[in-house]
């Protein structure tokens, strides 16, 4: 790990979690006079507050890029997993960025940068950052060496036709969804009681459940209603 002085020293991963894209280092030499930013509160934030990122994008180090919140609370899903209540902003987000500080106008950090949305990998003005108080929350069990994952069912989905609901395009073999009988066709209309509607209703409910979770899906299949319990795995494996 190297700091604005120009010195370096090891670092290591003393927690991990993958379900929000967070880690928590340990330094245990740190350089003298190494100054330390202001936790702030992400609950508080609002769209079109100033938003400030500051990171090494294309190995360019020390990049400061200044832009608005565009957008609270989304949610973004891609190859099974996905990530819920994070921060929107247009400062432009590149490869590179991902871990710096999102900050307020104050200089307080209310997010970490964790991904674009682009198709050509690189800024297009959407950006996204976990958080800040979910680092906060996730930091007694980083700090005891946790290493969190993220609860997977097991499939991918397509939206269903002609109704509310997903159906299910792929089902993972040997994924909770298997084991418990979970059909290519079957559209999953609930999860633990609350309706699905879209990808980001499913995302939502799956969020922050570890493996090993039991959540009970409600689907239609051959125009009848079941109800099947499905143990996460994880999505790491």
């Amino acid at each position: 790990m190297q700091f604005s002085s120009g010195e370096e020293r090891s670092a290591a991963v003393v927690g991990s979690d993958s379900a929000n894209d967070l880690a928590l280092l340990r330094v245990s030499d740190m350089p003298a006079g190494i100054p330390a930013v202001t936790l702030g509160n992400s609950d508080a934030v609002a769209v079109g507050e100033t938003a400030i990122a500051i990171g090494s994008p294309f190995g360019l180090e020390q990049t400061v890029t200044q832009g608005i919140i565009s957008a609270v609370d989304r949610t973004y899903s891609a190859g099974g997993s996905s990530l819920s209540h994070l921060i929107q902003t247009d400062a432009p987000i590149n490869p590179g960025n991902s871990g710096g500080p999102l900050l307020n106008a104050q200089g307080q950090v209310i997010g970490i940068t964790t991904l674009i949305e682009s198709p050509v990998e690189g800024n297009v003005g959407v950006g996204f950052a976990v958080p800040i108080n979910i680092a906060k929350q996730q930091l007694t069990q980083l700090e005891g060496g946790a290493t969190l994952a993220q609860g997977y069912l097991g499939i991918s989905v397509q939206e269903a036709t002609n109704q509310s609901g997903l159906a299910v395009a792929a089902v993972q073999a040997g994924s909770g969804a298997a084991t418990t009988g979970l059909r290519v066709g079957d559209i999953i209309t609930a999860v633990d009681g609350t309706t699905i509607n879209g990808f980001d209703d499913l995302a939502a409910q799956l969020a922050g459940k570890q493996p090993g979770t039991k959540v009970t899906l409600t689907i239609q299949r051959d125009q009848a209603e079941q109800q099947l319990v499905v143990t996460l795995g994880s999505s790491a494996a």
